[in-house]
């Protein structure tokens, strides 16, 4: 395992310091580089140069907290997971995200195609919050399932700020509909996640 400073410059990547490193190994190289190093912007194409294939099987980035749009470590983030068959993205910081720079962290390790839009992305959260309050005022089962869907309804179209209108209504069934594919999306692509959903389905705020 080697630590690099890269410095110079180089007409290839393989005449850089990692580049001429893993080029005369007849081997599997593992190579280890300071993030406060390898995201300066002269640095960052010895680490991740832009190529038809990947460089790299793995990388592993720590203190990936510190990344946030616009940042050199964000575009140095960019690059490595552009440059690697796989990227694991990983922080032991408790750290409190607005949801945009969640997206944008998310986004790095492979985010669902119908996640992968950051409007939609920020909307579904608030979405659930929305859905949170809503379920509240509906109460737990003391209506008829038809009454308690339209109670539900109304709730999310004022909770949105949306018109009393049929294009209000119409707007506030759209964002329950798309909040329930993306949902389903995430339930269908991560084992486990069914079970836990059908609990949430079957627990006291269930209309039935």
């Amino acid at each position: 395992m080697s630590s690099w400073m890269a410095g110079g410059q180089a007409d290839t990547w393989s005449n850089t310091p990692i580049g001429g490193y893993v080029r005369n190994r007849d081997k599997s190289s593992v190579t280890i580089q300071s993030w406060h190093t390898a995201r300066r912007e002269n640095n960052q194409p010895y680490v991740a140069p832009k190529r038809d294939d990947t460089l790299w099987d793995l990388t592993v980035v720590d203190e990936v907290h510190s990344a946030r749009e616009e940042t050199q470590l964000y575009d140095l983030l960019t690059r490595v997971e552009s440059a690697s068959e796989c990227l694991y993205a990983l922080t032991a910081t408790p750290i409190q995200l607005n949801v945009g720079e969640l997206y944008d962290l998310l986004r790095l390790v492979d985010l669902l195609e119908s996640w992968d839009d950051r409007e939609q992305f920020e909307e579904f959260f608030e979405t659930r919050r929305v859905f949170e309050e809503s379920l509240d005022e509906v109460g737990t089962g003391s209506q008829g399932s038809t009454l308690a869907e339209q109670t539900f309804l109304d709730s999310v179209r004022k909770e949105l700020e949306l018109s009393d209108d049929k294009e209000g209504k119409q707007l506030a069934q759209t964002c329950i509909e798309t909040f329930a594919e993306m949902l389903h999306g995430h339930i269908d692509a991560y084992a486990g996640y069914d079970d836990r959903a059908q609990e949430v389905v079957d627990g006291p705020k269930s209309f039935d």
